[in-house]
């Protein structure tokens, strides 16, 4: 896997993890991936995660490279699921289970960068190329806690919310990255002021490609990029190599912690501090308070163009 791209970092004493994804365990030549419900062998992995036919997998664990006459190391072209005929479900799931602006919601739907799944009434979040063309799909299920990448995504074309500034910052996932645009508006700031990208994971993959892409599609080089990662230890130790990272190419790199494990739960944690104030206790409203004004002050430094040390 380490010739696949891939960081992994001993957790036990026969056992690794992902880098890149925490909840992937790799223990006697087995993985299983717990967060998605997926295990097997290295020629599963090949199958069902990096998207190749199994004659291509099998032919790359013995050789370890395709023939260019028999086989292609290409990517299987994006199976995006097929589109419900109304968004009504997925809506509902982000605005009331997750607490997402509606305005924040349409405005990704119009843009054609979100939509509900016929079969299972998935929110799809899609990212494209310079020409509108869908190369990647993240999956997440709208009853349960299902989270998958659509087959041959390409994560080198990261799903983000537009922005005006030449300052892009990078979340694990939509999800964050929406909640905290959510928290923005909430307080007066402008959501649409900078970027922000889904990385779908831990792995820097999709910030090349975006820094990439922006550049060749509008001329401009991203100056600030901002690190939102969640509170675990995969997002402190992504954070820190991050920074020492695009610090060192030369990138204004700023930090920017939730105050919870990630930037949905800090969200789903105001809503309800706002929505139950008056049934606190005078203890607990305080606390409500300090949580708030925390938050704020926090939000408020998202706009600062200096360097934060992480």
């Amino acid at each position: 896997m380490r010739s696949r791209g891939y960081q992994i970092i001993q957790s036990g004493r026969r056992s690794y993890r992902l880098f890149e994804h925490d909840s992937f365990i790799i223990q006697n030549n087995y993985w299983y991936w717990n967060s998605r419900g997926l295990k097997g062998y290295p020629v599963e992995f090949l199958t069902k995660i990096e998207g190749y036919t199994l004659p291509e997998a099998v032919h790359l664990l013995a050789n370890g490279a395709f023939p260019k006459a028999e086989y292609s190391a290409r990517r299987e072209p994006l199976k995006l699921p097929e589109a419900y005929v109304n968004n009504l479900k997925v809506i509902d799931y982000l605005t009331e289970t997750r607490g997402i602006d509606g305005a924040i919601i349409d405005d990704l739907i119009q843009a054609r960068k979100l939509y509900e799944s016929k079969q299972y009434h998935n929110c799809v979040f899609v990212g494209m190329d310079m020409h509108g063309e869908a190369k990647f799909a993240s999956l997440r299920g709208t009853y349960q806690g299902f989270k998958q990448d659509a087959a041959g995504s390409d994560k080198s074309f990261p799903f983000f919310m537009i922005g005006t500034s030449l300052k892009a910052l990078f979340f694990e996932s939509p999800i964050d990255a929406m909640s905290h645009a959510t928290l923005v508006k909430m307080y007066g700031g402008d959501w649409r002021e900078h970027y922000r990208v889904s990385l779908g994971g831990v792995s820097d993959v999709a910030v090349e490609g975006f820094l990439k892409r922006h550049r060749m599609h509008t001329g401009k080089l991203i100056q600030e990029i901002g690190f939102c990662l969640d509170n675990d230890q995969a997002g402190q130790e992504a954070r820190h190599m991050f920074y020492d990272k695009y610090t060192h190419i030369g990138f204004r790199v700023s930090i920017q912690k939730p105050m919870t494990k990630d930037w949905n739960e800090d969200l789903l944690h105001v809503l309800s501090l706002e929505e139950d104030s008056e049934g606190l206790c005078m203890m607990n409203r305080q606390t409500s308070v300090v949580a708030i004004l925390l938050l704020k002050s926090l939000l408020q430094r998202s706009k600062s163009n200096k360097a934060h040390e992480p």
